[in-house]
């Protein structure tokens, strides 16, 4: 299993996060973020949806 780590949770990490899991689903995708809350926009609802 590959492991990801993703820096910044704006739409352009939580975009490369869902695409990096949308490629291999097994893929273990871990987005670091400078506050609690990452940039839930559209892109990033399915991603905070599915956990």
């Amino acid at each position: 299993m590959q492991k990801v780590i993703i820096i910044g949770g704006s739409d352009a990490g939580i975009s490369a996060a869902l695409r990096i899991r949308e490629k291999d689903p097994s893929t273990e995708v871990r987005v670091l973020l400078a506050d609690e809350y990452p940039n839930y926009s559209i892109c990033g609802l399915p991603f905070f949806l599915s956990g």
